[in-house]
């Protein structure tokens, strides 16, 4: 084959390439000899996410998910950053900021920051490597979420209610989830019934879903966390179908 020719197919053949799906990281410069491993973290991070998305009928490509992440040395810069980012005064930006994702930027405090934050949080869960990759899991978590929401719906409130979307990112995450015991219908009802919140509890709203997809999978939850009812009808609709194989 000409050269010309090689070079022309090699061009269309690349072109006709799906996006590569990759993730561009942001480090300060103290940071900066540890940026393979915060790479690599970040990276297996969002492709575990995807994964378990996948895994539950709710596909979504990589690169829709994240292509940036931005790492922050101190607690102070990233509450600087991020009042800037959303245009509001920094004592809205609570102290023990972790991350948040904003379009396909991933912005996270580094581990260093992360973990006095985590141990005063949640002091009765003891800290551990797993800990700080789980809140950039979580963030992940509620990226593809919102994703699949604006595509399904074309709105990002089709998430739910905040129990729904912040208990489904830390069932994602595996936070929290060490002896718990599984919440019945009843239980969940009395919570979260008639459009009720219970009160802000990560640990808490993770046991809610997990409890919940004993009764119905992740993918009937997503579709139908925001219609009226939730998630009273899933429950009755489990309850009867359990009645019919009886």
């Amino acid at each position: 084959m000409p050269l010309a020719l090689l070079l022309l197919f090699g061009a269309q053949f690349a072109f006709a390439q799906p996006p590569r799906a990759r993730i561009t990281v942001e480090l300060p410069p103290a940071l900066e000899a540890q940026r393979a491993e915060y790479e690599r973290l970040i990276v297996s991070s969002r492709d575990e996410v995807v994964a378990w998305f996948g895994a539950s009928g709710l596909p979504v490509k990589p690169f829709d998910v994240i292509d940036r992440a931005v790492v922050y040395p101190d607690a102070a810069t990233s509450r600087r950053a991020m009042a800037q980012l959303f245009k509001i005064d920094i004592d809205k930006i609570p102290e023990t900021f972790g991350g948040t994702v904003n379009a396909k930027t991933l912005y996270i405090s580094s581990e260093e920051t992360f973990h006095p934050m985590w141990t005063k949080l949640y002091p009765e869960w003891p800290w551990s490597r797993q800990s700080y990759r789980s809140l950039i899991v979580h963030e992940l978590a509620h990226r593809t979420h919102a994703r699949l929401s604006f595509v399904r719906t074309g709105s990002e409130d089709a998430m739910g209610p905040p129990w729904f979307f912040e208990g489904l990112a830390v069932m994602c995450a595996g936070q929290f989830a060490a002896g718990e015991k599984p919440m019945d219908a009843a239980e969940i009802l009395s919570d979260v019934g008639e459009g009720r919140t219970p009160k802000a509890s990560y640990p808490h709203y993770g046991r809610l879903v997990r409890s919940l997809s004993r009764f119905a999978s992740v993918k009937s939850l997503v579709e139908a966390a925001a219609e009226p009812g939730f998630p009273r009808k899933l429950l009755e609709a489990s309850s009867n179908q359990e009645g019919m194989k009886k």
